[in-house]
């Protein structure tokens, strides 16, 4: 890749020594692969302006004042504007036919739930909790906002909806297989005691949301073997330390 060519050796023992290598390899194979993109005139103009609306961008002279603030061309402009668009395009071009099949093996993490939740550190005051849950003393929102010792307790316990996706396996498993309005028997995660139930569930389905998603999750995947790839080469070839192994 020809930007990626006019690295020095300093560059590259630089970025890579704080960590930078490998994303400004990504962005720059990202862009090189967007900026090809083809999308349907009527539509480009419609996502341009709506790019154009959202900074308030409203005439000629907004629009040169804004590129010169921002330091961009006419040309780096539609491309930033269009960069969304053009991803979903490409992924869904080069990897829909793939999204069944990745759906199908993601789809215990990508239901969606909405549930209730107490955490309390102090085992013994989350069995009394739990208790006075089972014995109607009192409302799971009550408790909640009284004792939860997480995030939950602005919401009156309440959390989602949301995918299983970064959820303690032991959380995710207890709600994968608790009934909607079941309250769970406390269980011990990370130092806490969690108290649960299910407020309502909505298993994933196959539509055009979930195939930019996963068309996307399959595209990233196969960026970073890319970037892997050319970072790895670029090392071998530019950096003193591998030119003197070659030698």
């Amino acid at each position: 890749m020809e930007s990626l060519n006019k690295l020095t050796e300093e560059c590259i023992s630089l970025l890579k020594a704080n960590n930078l290598l490998k994303p400004l390899i990504k962005a720059e194979v990202i862009k090189n692969i967007l900026v090809k993109v083809k999308i349907d005139k009527k539509i480009e103009e419609e996502t341009i302006n709506k790019f154009l609306n959202k900074y308030g961008i409203k005439d000629k002279l907004n629009y040169e004042e804004w590129l010169i603030k921002n330091k961009l061309t006419d040309i780096e402009l539609k491309n930033l504007a269009l960069s969304d668009i053009r991803l979903k395009e490409y992924c869904l071009e080069n990897f829909g036919h793939q999204v069944e099949a990745r759906f199908i093996e993601r789809k215990d993490m990508l239901d969606v739930f909405v549930y209730s939740l107490i955490r309390i550190k102090d085992s013994f005051k989350a069995a009394e909790v739990y208790c006075r849950l089972i014995s109607k003393e009192e409302e799971f929102g009550d408790l909640a906002k009284k004792y939860s010792e997480g995030v939950e307790n602005r919401t009156r316990g309440v959390l989602g909806p949301l995918s299983l996706e970064k959820t303690h396996p032991k959380l995710a498993e207890l709600l994968r297989t608790t009934k909607e309005g079941e309250i769970q028997h406390p269980i011990r995660i990370g130092g806490s005691t969690f108290i649960v139930r299910v407020e309502s569930f909505y298993p994933a389905k196959i539509d055009n949301f979930m195939r930019e998603k996963m068309a996307l999750e399959i595209f990233d995947e196969w960026v970073d073997k890319q970037v892997s790839q050319l970072s790895n080469d670029l090392l071998r070839e530019k950096t003193p330390v591998n030119k003197e192994k070659v030698l």
